[in-house]
């Protein structure tokens, strides 16, 4: 059936193939009717856009997207977000537009539209953050385009200079101070600590950690694999701390790293899907950003949020090291660029060792 009803949305649903790639997403209608003559219209542009984009000359993006999704997105970390994000891209670049006529122009028009968004669709958070404009319509697009022109073969003329619209992110860094952290613990759920303190130690993004399989984990070669933004692998060497966190939990599960243990029998709520009191179920993403919600407001930590386990980790490491480029090797940074915004811990620590230096001084008064 090409049409259908998720359990976590009120749309109608699509899902159907044409010529060997799938197309799939939601109808935004809530009745059976109305979704059904979406798909129709839906199935139509796609075999028009097929038509349209048989030839690398002649692509069209629905078709370019589509493919790439195909080839490349499904594969994601997130892939959820990630079809959500391409479905965006081909609402407002437009199916049928040619991928030789995408340029900096529209590029310029998409990133200026994009930053009107709510966070979350909900006017009183504010607008999304420049990160989240970098990553849900930058980084896609690229990806196509680049896809398109380096592997498929296509012409693109006018391909955009995307630095040009990258947007500054400007990210906060926050860590947690060993006196936050004893507080933390003090208030933390048993099953929710080990991933909370892998963050901590390696600097993992919370859906990498939830979502760590234990055939990503070689404790034998000490070696612990991911994979990152833009579908890079990152390999982490596992040190006895990081042994110490993963042994214990083998044999929770045979897929997931980690695992929470249902206390009640019953319907999880949002998602159509039922738990066995006594049953360990791997913890979701959302999750454990509920339970750091929970534990910062119990322990009483002000501006706290689970991605800081991630500047801690590479807080902690370049204070003990010095070493930037160890702390890049640590996050998976592409460039020391990056990774240069936690330089102002190294200055932050030699003004303090000059301060008590000039204690020493019998000179000084």
């Amino acid at each position: 059936m090409s049409v259908y009803l998720r359990g976590d949305s009120p749309y109608y649903h699509y899902d159907f193939e044409y010529r060997k790639t799938r197309h799939y997403g939601s109808t935004g209608r809530s009745t059976l009717a109305a979704a059904r003559a979406f798909e129709k219209a839906k199935r139509a542009e796609v075999k028009a856009a097929a038509e349209l984009g048989h030839s690398p000359e002649r692509m069209v993006f629905d078709a370019a997207a589509g493919r790439w999704w195909k080839e490349v997105g499904q594969f994601r970390a997130d892939p959820n977000r990630v079809e959500k994000d391409i479905a965006r891209l081909v609402q407002w670049v437009g199916a049928h537009t040619p991928l030789a006529s995408i340029n900096d122009e529209m590029v310029a028009r998409l990133v200026a539209r994009r930053r009107l968004d709510d966070r979350k669709g909900r006017p009183e958070l504010g607008r999304i953050k420049p990160s989240t404009v970098n990553n849900t319509l930058l980084d896609p697009l690229m990806a196509i385009l680049n896809r398109a022109q380096d592997l498929w073969g296509v012409h693109l003329p006018n391909v955009p200079t995307f630095r040009r619209h990258v947007l500054p992110e400007n990210e906060r860094i926050r860590e947690l101070t060993a006196e936050e952290e004893l507080r933390y613990a003090r208030h933390e759920a048993d099953d929710y600590r080990p991933p909370r303190l892998l963050m901590q130690v390696t600097g993992l993004r919370v859906t990498n950690a939830c979502k760590l399989r234990w055939e990503q984990v070689d404790l034998d070669s000490g070696v612990l694999t991911v994979t990152q933004k833009g579908n890079r692998v990152h390999r982490i060497p596992i040190t006895p701390r990081i042994r110490s966190i993963l042994e214990p939990l083998r044999g929770h599960h045979p897929v997931f790293v980690f695992t929470y243990l249902a206390k009640k029998t019953g319907k999880v709520p949002n998602i159509d899907k039922r738990t066995l009191a006594g049953e360990r179920y791997p913890i979701a993403v959302g999750s454990m950003q509920s339970s750091v919600k929970r534990t910062v407001k119990k322990a009483g930590i002000v501006d706290f949020r689970v991605h800081d386990f991630r500047h801690t980790a590479a807080t902690r490491l370049l204070r003990r090291t010095g070493n930037l480029k160890a702390v890049q090797a640590l996050l998976g940074h592409r460039s020391i660029q990056t990774t240069m915004r936690y330089a102002h811990f190294l200055q932050d620590d030699l003004r303090a060792a000059m301060i008590r230096a000039e204690g020493d001084d019998p000179t000084f008064h």
